[in-house]
C-alpha cells in the first residue's frame, strides 16, 4: 500500500471511530513537489464529526485521542479564541486537526514524508500544503530550510558551500528563513516584503451562499488566491449567527504569495 493510500484511510478510519455517527469526508487530495527535485508529499484534507457538534475545545481533544489510540503521537495542541489546533505524527507520517469556532469546520489535513525516487534525500521543513497560519513558504529554499546547493552539508564540489558558509543564520541553513522552511509574516524583515506581492494587496472577501457549513468547506478548499493562482490555503473557520442566518467565514493566508483570503457564507438555520 502507498504512502498516499495509506494516511488517506488511515485518517478516515479514525474519523469514522471517533463519529461514528457522521462519515468522514475527504474534501481534498494532492501532492506537493519537494524543494529538492525527483520528491513528492502526498496530502490529505478530511472533515469530520458533521455540522451539529457543540462548540467544545474537548471535541478536538477527543479526535487527538483517537489518534493516540490508532498508535499516533500527540504532538500538542492549543486553543485561542473558540478554535483549536492539535498535532500527531507516526512514522514518518504527520497530522494537523483543527476545529473552527462556532463550531466551525472540524477538519485533518495529514501528509506522508517526501518520496524520492532512488536514493534517500534530506527531509524539507515545510512544502507548500503544510505551511499553516500567518506564515508563507520561504522562497529562498522553497521549504527546505536548509541551504539547497549543498542540501545542509556546507559542502560543495568538495570545498566549502560558497552559498551558506557566511549566510545569516549559519553554515548549512537557509540565509532567507534559517531552519523552518517558512517565514512568519508579522515578523518578516522590510526587505522581504517585495518577494510576496500578496502582503501589498487589501484582503478581498467573497460573500457566497452555502447549504451546510461542510458543504461551505468543500466550496472554499478549491478557490484559488486572487493574487498568485496559488490554491492551497490552511483555512481558519468562524460561525456566527446573523439574525435568522448562520454566516461561516473561512478565511487564511495564501502560503505562496502572502495575500489574505476570505469567503463568507450565508447559512440557513440560527445561532446556537
Amino acid at each position: 500500500m502507498s504512502g498516499a493510500v495509506w494516511v488517506r484511510e488511515a485518517v478516515l478510519d479514525i474519523g469514522a471511530a471517533a463519529f461514528p455517527d457522521a462519515s468522514p469526508l475527504v474534501v481534498d487530495a494532492w501532492s506537493d513537489p519537494s524543494p529538492i527535485a525527483g520528491g513528492v508529499r502526498h496530502l490529505v484534507t478530511v472533515a469530520m464529526g458533521g455540522d451539529e457538534r457543540p462548540a467544545d475545545p474537548a471535541v478536538c481533544a477527543g479526535l487527538l485521542r483517537a489518534f493516540t489510540d490508532a498508535g499516533w503521537r500527540s504532538h500538542g495542541s492549543h486553543s485561542r479564541d473558540g478554535e483549536t489546533w492539535a498535532y500527531a505524527k507516526r512514522d514518518g507520517f504527520e497530522a494537523r486537526l483543527y476545529e473552527g469556532a462556532g463550531p466551525g469546520i472540524l477538519a485533518v489535513t495529514a501528509w506522508t514524508s517526501v518520496l524520492y525516487q532512488g536514493r534517500d534525500r534530506v527531509q524539507p521543513a515545510h512544502t507548500i500544503g503544510t505551511v499553516a497560519g500567518d506564515a508563507v513558504l520561504c522562497t529562498e529554499c522553497e521549504g527546505l530550510g536548509l541551504c539547497r546547493a549543498c542540501e545542509g552539508t556546507n559542502r560543495l564540489n568538495h570545498r566549502r558551500c560558497p552559498e551558506c558558509t557566511a549566510g545569516n543564520h549559519g553554515p548549512g541553513y537557509c540565509s532567507y528563513c534559517g531552519a523552518s522552511g517558512m517565514m512568519q509574516v508579522d515578523a518578516m524583515p522590510g526587505w522581504l516584503e517585495g518577494h510576496f506581492p500578496g502582503l501589498a494587496e487589501p484582503e478581498a472577501e467573497e460573500s457566497l451562499f452555502g447549504s451546510t457549513n461542510t458543504g461551505a468547506f468543500v466550496d472554499a478548499v478549491p478557490r484559488t488566491c486572487k493574487t498568485c493562482g496559488e490554491r492551497r490555503c490552511a483555512y481558519r473557520n468562524i460561525v456566527t449567527a446573523d439574525g435568522e442566518h448562520l454566516s461561516s467565514r473561512f478565511f487564511g493566508r495564501c502560503p505562496r504569495c502572502g495575500a489574505k483570503r476570505a469567503y463568507a457564507y450565508r447559512l440557513p438555520g440560527s445561532g446556537k
